[in-house]
């Protein structure tokens, strides 16, 4: 999940940022914050 989650925010440019915002919320981590 982790590796594919890293290849989304590089390749995928916003969709990438949606789809890890949506990964997140389900892991309940603050990894958001650190993409801004």
């Amino acid at each position: 999940m982790h590796f594919d989650t890293e290849v989304l925010i590089i390749g995928g440019g916003v969709s990438g940022l949606c789809a890890a915002g949506l990964l997140t919320k389900a892991l309940g981590r603050d990894s958001v914050l650190v993409l801004e």
